[in-house]
This record gives C-alpha cells, structure tokens and sequence, in this order.
C-alpha cells in the first residue's frame, strides 16, 4: 500500500491513507511515463495500464515487479486493450498503450483472469459505448 501511495502522488494523486481508509482523488493526476522506479516493486502494477489508458488514452508502464509468486501473464489484458482500439506494443521492459479513441467491443477471454476483467473494465469505462467481457472473473456460480 505505502508503495502503491508513493506511486500515485508521484503522478499527481492527493492521496491519504488514515485510519485503514485509502482516499485517492485523482484531480490533479498526470501521463506521465512510469517505465521504473516505484511501479518495479509493484507485483500488480499492470492495474495502472488500464487506468491511465481510460484516462489518458496512452500509458507506459513497466512490467510487474513485487514479489516472486509465480508468472504474471498479460496477455488477455492486451487482447482486450487492442480490442477496445488500443495499440500495444513491449519497448525496452515497459508496455507502451496508445489509443487516439477508446471503442466499445465484445471481448472474450480465453482464460479467466481476475486481472485482465478488471484492467478491461478500467479502460473501457471511457469507452464510446458498451462493452462485454465474455468469461470474465467473477461470473461463476458461487
């Protein structure tokens, strides 16, 4: 969490952690590039590319750091990111995403993936449109 507060301040977020309660306002965030430094230690950081995509239509952000828990494949989270009219493209250790408009699509993904349901859904939240996330997590019988 403290890392995660450092990242987004550093990108213009007024953030307060108090009394087990996050507060984010993201007025004041920017694009800026986050290739290195804190998101490196972020096991989750990919959630920023779907965020700052939605909200800015580009983002670079570097590959997962964090813990050593095992692969963080993220490719559902690109074929949904290029499905909603993104390009993709992995320079130098950070993922590159660029969209001159964000579209609505029909997305299945072929493995269910709490991470890339919820990275589509940060995107396409600024989507012209309505977009649906077939075998997306949480839709199960429980």
């Amino acid at each position: 969490m403290r890392t995660l507060c450092k990242l987004l301040r550093e990108i213009g977020g007024d953030v307060v952690f108090d009394n087990n309660t996050l507060t984010v306002d993201p007025t004041w965030m920017i694009d800026m590039p986050l290739p290195n430094g804190h998101v490196k230690d972020l096991r989750a950081s990919y959630y920023l590319m779907g965020a700052m995509l939605g909200r800015f239509k580009k983002a670079v952000i570097g590959l997962p750091g964090g813990c050593n828990l095992g692969p963080r494949p993220i490719d559902q989270h690109i074929k949904g990111f290029e499905a909603l009219g993104a390009s993709v493209t992995n320079e130098r250790g950070a993922i590159y995403l660029r969209a001159d408009e964000l579209r609505s699509a029909r997305i299945y993904l072929d493995v269910v993936s709490v991470g890339a349901t919820i990275n589509i859904m940060l995107a396409a939240v600024k989507a012209k449109g309505q977009t649906i996330i077939e075998n997306a997590a949480g839709t199960g019988n429980y």
